[in-house]
């Protein structure tokens, strides 16, 4: 019986499979393969920093508080925005982008997805996307990571694999300004809350609000004074090796 393959097929099916091999896998396949959530992720102590991160996106004065202390002491975090914000405030965010700071997913009304079909998150995406697009530019370039409205699907298995699916990692918190904060919350107290969990590999939850955005400029000093490096999300994720 003769065999299926010549000794010169095989041959460069052999040679083929070399070439292939000093190619790898673009950085966006490679991601897709290597995040398998269950659950958000909730901290990156591999990545030797904290990330600052806030949510939302009401209101301009609270938006422009919050660029102007992070502009003044030269520190870039994570803005997870509703795309229904982004869409109020496009010079805000331009400006926001502009200083380094990078803006992601976070749904475009804020509603709970816990319970969304994956035909209708999918359409969520879609359509925060192409607002991003809209208001940032075409050349800028979407993080692939994202926030849940509320924490909705943080422990979803049918919500992460489609999140992961995609290529996004899925973004929790270990401090939260907003329910770790005893009533009635003031700056002062965040600020204090805020230098109480800095350590490497927290990622603190912040909101574009009144209370939060006043905090910042009496906790950043101090931050940098404890030299634990500050970051985004997208930076820390790089910098441990996940995505």
């Amino acid at each position: 019986m003769k065999p299926r393959f010549s000794i010169g097929t095989i041959a460069v099916f052999l040679v083929l499979a070399l070439i292939f091999s000093c190619f790898p896998l673009s950085a966006s396949a490679a991601s897709v393969t290597t995040i398998n959530q269950t659950a958000a992720l909730r901290s990156i102590p591999e990545s030797g920093m904290m990330c600052l991160t806030f949510d939302d996106g009401y209101g301009p004065t609270n938006i422009k508080r919050v660029l102007d202390s992070l502009r003044e002491e030269g520190i870039c975090c994570t803005f997870f925005v509703i795309g229904k914000c982004l869409k109020s405030y496009p010079d805000l965010w331009k400006q926001a982008v502009a200083d380094g700071h990078e803006i992601a997913y976070h749904s475009m009304r804020h509603y709970s997805m816990g319970r969304w079909s994956n035909k209708k998150i999918l359409a969520d995406i879609e359509a925060w996307n192409k607002v991003a697009k809209e208001v940032l530019g075409e050349d800028y370039v979407i993080p692939k990571i994202a926030r849940l409205p509320g924490g909705s699907g943080h422990r979803n298995s049918r919500i992460l694999k489609l999140f992961n699916g995609l290529g996004y990692t899925v973004i929790g918190w270990n401090a939260d300004t907003l329910t770790g904060v005893k009533k009635p919350r003031t700056a002062k107290k965040v600020a204090s809350y805020v230098l109480r969990h800095a350590k490497v590999g927290t990622i603190c939850l912040q909101h574009f609000n009144s209370v939060d955005s006043k905090s910042v400029s009496l906790y950043l000093k101090k931050l940098k004074e404890k030299g634990i490096p500050l970051g985004r999300i997208s930076d820390a994720l790089a910098a441990a090796n996940i995505g």
